[in-house]
């Protein structure tokens, strides 16, 4: 349908409903169009929601649920919701906090007080936080970490810091180069920087850059007290931002239309008019936040013929993948809820937290996994099963079988976190007034994840309320973990 159809058949609708039709003449009606159910739209919609008032947002996903990436499946064999990936809440995520407790989805979180860390021969330390100001809270998990030789941790804490004050007036660069310079070698690469950076950003180490990887540093581990906390859900994530997460947003005033994917964006004379939905129903508003994934984004935008300034950031930004492998056992035998695996396939092993005590199963999370996307996934399910029952399984593997697998490949879970990456990243705004960008693809000082995301959301309401004539977001504003005195006495350069 193009633009003509679409004024003709508003014109038609004005003359059936003379408020409405006054209303758009008076242009006191202002609609507003999040495209995309996922975090980045939801915390898009529910921030405009709070400032235009109920019924000015509609929001429209294209799945049978909101959610995005975030979500679950139904395992045939068990009848189970199952998560697709796990994902999980930092303490330092504090939008995505404040998020999820606005909608009131915060409380099926479990706060998690250490983190365990293994090795293949069946070693294990446990990370956890002490009460001192940060950064000296975690002092003592450092020193205590057996993955690391003594005579690296030193270096080690140096190399931390160091990458903390790191200052990017010359550019980014790539992290493995950054390393060699702090004189930290193969072990201290394989016993740390490989397992947290690549967990944490999704990406090949050869390609991380530093910037990335100096927010993952400043963040979780520099951050404030809480910044460490570790929080799981404790209801599978498709329920959580599924059917949870529509409901919250239908109480807040926010219109949820699900299974309606946007086939084209409409405008006239560089004036947003609507969308267009695959079924050709057609949607009107005076904006548009477009909040999808930089591939379906870029697409819409090309069909739309929104064209933008500068490279295809789609294409640049590329993609990385996620490999999940769901193992079910004859027995529980996994001693902790959640860990991570050093020196193994996978980079971290789950278990449900909402499970019964003797549920046999745990997910096994494999990150930047492109290598994987070949790899017969009988293979994969033998390989991690076989890990775990070394790691976990001591004195009683004899009695431990695997009883059956999947894996579950996510081939666009994130974009990659090369080097120079965020001069690619677009903005909020567009070459067209009415239409705005959010996704955790575009800028927000964050990698690839759900704070990411949430950031995303409230940047391009922001800027849409700026446009109106709102230059407050109130409560929405985006906030940032507090430092401690520690803090600005050993680095002032830290960001706050």
């Amino acid at each position: 349908m193009n633009n003509t159809q679409l004024l003709a058949e508003l014109q038609q609708t004005m003359q059936e409903s003379p408020t409405l039709a006054m209303h758009l003449k008076a242009k006191s009606f202002r609609k507003v169009l999040v495209v995309g159910g996922g975090l980045a739209g939801a915390a898009s919609a529910l921030a405009l929601s709070k400032v235009l008032g109920h019924q000015s947002v509609t929001l429209l996903e294209a799945r049978p649920e909101t959610g995005g990436r975030v979500r679950s499946f139904i395992d045939q064999g068990s009848g189970e919701k199952i998560d697709n990936c796990q994902h999980l809440l930092m303490g330092c995520c504090v939008n995505l906090r404040r998020f999820t407790a606005e909608l009131g989805l915060l409380t099926p979180w479990e706060k998690q007080k250490h983190l365990t860390f293994v090795t293949l021969d069946g070693k294990k330390s446990q990370f956890a936080a002490d009460p001192l100001p940060a950064p000296f809270h975690l002092t003592r998990a450092f020193w205590q970490l057996h993955t690391i030789p003594m005579r690296s941790k030193i270096a080690l804490g140096k190399a931390v810091l160091a990458m903390a004050t790191w200052q990017d007036s010359m550019g980014d660069e790539l992290v493995a180069h950054w390393l060699d310079q702090q004189k930290q070698g193969d072990l201290e690469r394989k016993a740390f920087w490989e397992p947290v950076l690549v967990s944490a950003l999704n990406d090949d180490f050869s390609r991380l850059g530093m910037r990335a990887s100096r927010q993952v540093m400043v963040q979780a581990f520099l951050g404030g007290k809480e910044a460490f906390d570790v929080w799981l859900p404790t209801r599978p994530l498709g329920t959580l931002f599924g059917q949870e997460l529509t409901n919250a947003l239908i109480n807040a005033g926010v219109e949820v239309v699900v299974d309606c994917p946007v086939q084209k964006i409409t405008h006239e004379n560089r004036q947003i008019t609507g969308v267009i939905s695959r079924n050709g129903r057609i949607h009107a508003a005076d904006s548009v936040v477009l909040a999808g994934s930089h591939k379906s984004s870029w697409d819409l935008l090309m069909r739309s013929g929104v064209n933008l300034p500068g490279p295809n950031w789609a294409a640049v930004l590329g993609a990385s993948s996620i490999t999940s492998i769901h193992l079910w056992f004859n027995r529980r035998f996994l001693p902790v809820e959640h860990a991570a695996l050093v020196g193994c396939l996978g980079h971290w092993v789950f278990r449900k937290t909402w499970a019964t005590p003797h549920d046999p199963y745990c997910q096994v999370l494999v990150s930047a996994s492109d290598h994987l996307l070949t790899e017969d996934g009988e293979s994969l399910v033998q390989k991690a099963a076989n890990e775990l029952l070394t790691i976990f399984a001591t004195g009683h593997k004899a009695d431990t079988h695997l009883i059956r697998g999947r894996v579950v490949r996510e081939k666009s879970a994130t974009f990659r976190q090369t080097a120079d990456l965020d001069q690619i990243r677009p903005g909020p705004q567009t070459v067209f007034p009415g239409l705005f960008l959010a996704g955790d693809h575009t800028k927000t000082g964050w990698p690839s994840t759900m704070e990411g995301a949430v950031r995303s959301g409230l940047i391009a309401a922001k800027e849409l309320l700026k446009s109106m004539g709102k230059t407050t977001l109130l409560e929405h504003e985006i906030i940032e973990t507090k430092r401690s005195w520690a803090q600005w006495w050993l680095s002032p350069k830290l960001p706050n």
